[in-house]
């Protein structure tokens, strides 16, 4: 059976008693690595730390002996009591083993917990789980974002005692990214840095969650929207270096140029550059505003229709084909610098 994303938390709380299998995968390894573990404990109870009542294997391991999955599933544990049998890495090559395993229709004894990265829709270990009634389970595990990033975080900050308006609350949902496991760390960090103050302003969230790299990309932006070139060129070559994806990039281009978008669509009805920039909720960190109110000058509306219809362009580039995302970034990053260089000469001119 396939369980919905709204439906995990649920599911995994109260986990039917003809389950006898479950498959949890997906891009977010925290997530996988977070619901295999409350998973574990549902099954095994005080015993999930015991090594008796814990076998874990790799796909590999399956693959090249399926009798010691098999052994697993069906051997009795010493003190009594059901075991869990785990296999990392899962993959279609061993979907078969696992239906031979399961072919009799009679439960095996153990609990078997696999865990995978993502997995295609159509294939065979997919099809596998989500095709069985009863016995098996799928969960997948997808990237938080959205209100289920919002949910995760204020659940997280109130377990901790904190609580944060929806300023903060929107800033943090934009600031966190990567997986449910470098989410949490980070809401840690945050909760550590606010000791016994239970209020969380947005300036507090700025300075536990704010790091190198965001300021980075910031620069990074900032230098391309300013047409200056050398900055620019600089800042994309360290940020690649040190490992920053180059699709995170171009979706932290689109955010700012679909923000300076919205504001210069503002300005068309006599409004101020100020004016729609004190407007933002939440509000613009202050370092960031001569920055956006020089950009506002430099870039009206058709430019910058071009430029998010260059970065959508790219990110689809960057997914479907098989050019260097690096490359393509940069020089997408180059274009818009001489774009912001090109209307601010022509702004000076008149």
């Amino acid at each position: 059976m396939k369980i919905a994303a709204k439906q995990l938390d649920s599911f995994l709380k109260s986990l039917p008693a003809s389950i006898q299998a479950a498959l949890i995968y997906g891009p977010d390894a925290g997530q996988v690595e977070e619901r295999a573990a409350v998973l574990t404990t549902a099954i095994l109870g005080e015993s999930a730390k015991d090594p008796f009542c814990l076998t874990i294997l790799d796909a590999a391991q399956v693959k090249e002996s399926p009798s010691r999955l098999l052994d697993g599933l069906s051997s009795m544990s010493l003190l009594g009591g059901r075991q869990l049998v785990r296999v990392r890495d899962a993959s279609d090559s061993i979907a078969d083993i696992i239906a031979q395993a399961y072919s009799g229709g009679k439960p095996l004894g153990n609990f078997l917990l696999l865990t995978a990265g993502d997995l295609p829709a159509r294939g065979a270990l997919r099809k596998l789980f989500e095709g069985s009634k009863t016995a098996m389970a799928a969960l997948a595990c997808y990237k938080d974002e959205g209100q289920g990033l919002t949910v995760l975080i204020r659940s997280t900050l109130s377990a901790g005692g904190k609580q944060a308006d929806t300023d903060t609350l929107t800033y943090l949902a934009q600031a966190l990214t990567g997986d449910r496991q470098l989410i949490r760390g980070d809401l840690e960090k945050l909760l550590l840095y606010m000791g016994d103050e239970p209020r969380i302003t947005l300036e507090d969230a700025r300075a536990a969650v704010g790091d190198a790299a965001e300021g980075d990309v910031d620069a990074l932006i900032n230098a391309v929207a300013s047409g200056n070139f050398p900055v620019a060129d600089r800042m994309m070559g360290r940020l690649l270096h040190e490992g920053v994806a180059p699709i995170q990039l171009i979706r932290s281009f689109s955010r700012y140029f679909q923000q300076l978008y919205r504001l210069a669509a503002e300005m068309t009805h006599g409004r101020s550059a100020d004016s729609v920039i004190e407007a933002i909720k939440p509000p613009m960190f202050y370092k960031q505003v001569p920055f956006t109110r020089q950009h506002l000058q430099s870039w009206d509306l058709p430019a910058l229709e071009v430029a998010l219809r260059l970065l959508t362009e790219g990110e689809i580039a960057c997914k479907t084909t098989g050019a260097n995302p690096g490359l393509m970034i940069s020089q997408m990053s180059l274009k818009l610098a001489a774009m912001a260089r090109r209307k601010a000469a022509s702004r000076a001119a008149a």
